[in-house]
């Protein structure tokens, strides 16, 4: 266990992690200098507590950029517009698979890309693309209430072991999106409850 040295308003001013002097006293792991003893307990400074909250904070939107590239990496933009066109033409009674292949390419020039690949019509494929866009907006919402609610938690935090634990809790939590669209860990609230 470490030692430290306190000034006369309960302050660490001196750590020793190998032979301290007999003045040193015994402090839990992690108490750094500038800690104060209050009641028994060594707390972190204000200042300290601020500057963990707000690096806890960066690592968490730093996990989310990372999985979110990772689980939405698909772009669609006119595609998906696309495929909501095609969509909208089947529905309404004028499929557009039936159009000569030409005038599909010339009209849904990106998602007729995907005929005998991945789909066998255009129609297909716009179901194709919907359902995959549907799918990935699922976890994107999974992923921000994740991300929101870990920050909140870091926000709340009155100490460095609630900081962290928010912020390993809310990481894990991110990771555990899976490729169904569910969390498969719960994540709690600001207020520590279960969320469904």
């Amino acid at each position: 266990m470490p030692h430290a040295i306190l000034n006369e308003a309960g302050v660490v001013v001196t750590l020793f992690h190998d032979a301290p002097p007999e003045s040193a006293i015994e402090v839990p792991a992690g108490v750094v200098c500038g800690w104060r003893q209050v009641d028994g307990k060594f707390v972190a400074p204000e200042v300290h507590i601020e500057e963990l909250k707000k690096r806890a904070i960066e690592r968490i939107n730093q996990a989310y950029a990372r999985l979110a590239v990772k689980t939405l990496g698909v772009p669609y933009g006119a595609k998906h517009d696309e495929a909501l066109e095609v969509s909208r033409m089947a529905d309404d009674g004028d499929d557009p698979s039936g159009l000569p292949i030409e005038q599909q390419h010339i009209m849904f020039p990106r998602l007729s890309a995907s005929v005998g690949i991945e789909a066998d019509n255009l129609t297909d494929a716009a179901a194709l693309i919907l359902n995959r866009y549907t799918e990935d907006a699922k976890r994107e919402g999974l992923l921000e209430r994740a991300r929101l609610i870990g920050k909140n938690r870091v926000k709340i935090a009155g100490s460095s072991a609630e900081i962290d634990a928010a912020s390993k809790e809310t990481i894990q939590a991110l990771e555990a999106v899976d490729g169904t669209g569910g969390l498969a860990k719960e994540t709690r609230t600001a207020d520590g409850n279960d969320e469904p």
